[in-house]
């Protein structure tokens, strides 16, 4: 029981450096998914406790701990992708269109400034890209659409649009 209430304290603390490092990298301007890499200092504080035999659950600690994560991350995901956003709508739309215009995006909204806003959010995450006048997604949209889809499938929520 001491190790997943040590696992539980980790991940909080973790979680913590990582609003505190987003809202730093938002302050400048910086929008990216590279602030969810802090998780990986819990992986290694554990690691620490492991060692000094502070962990008697070793493996049920770290699965606890990406359970966690997984969580943590997806919370971090949901203004961007989760539920129906213009964000999700648009990434969703690539697997249907490899790529598109600007007009093919804009075609999936009435309120165009609220999606042009989304469209360059996207960009400054880097899950999507310009290439002359069209959009395309990319590696790392791909997984945080996979992500947000495997979400959806896994508590039965669908996107309407």
């Amino acid at each position: 029981m001491m190790s997943l209430i040590l696992v539980t304290c980790v991940f909080f603390s973790v979680f913590i450096l990582h609003v505190a490092v987003h809202g730093y990298l938002i302050a400048r301007g910086i929008l990216t998914l590279k602030s969810t890499a802090v998780y990986v200092i819990g992986f290694f504080v554990l690691w620490i406790f492991y060692t000094f035999g502070l962990l008697s659950l070793p493996l049920t600690s770290v699965v606890y701990y990406v359970l966690l994560v997984l969580v943590g991350v997806m919370f971090y995901l949901t203004p961007y992708l989760g539920g129906e956003t213009p964000a999700s709508m648009i990434l969703e739309s690539f697997g249907e269109k490899r790529q598109q215009t600007f007009r093919d995006l804009m075609g999936l909204f009435t309120n165009t400034g609220l999606i042009w806003k989304r469209i360059e959010d996207l960009q400054m995450a880097g899950l999507i890209q310009k290439q002359g006048t069209h959009y395309s997604v990319t590696g790392k949209g791909k997984m945080a659409a996979f992500c947000v889809l495997f979400y959806q499938k896994l508590f039965h929520r669908q996107l309407v649009g």
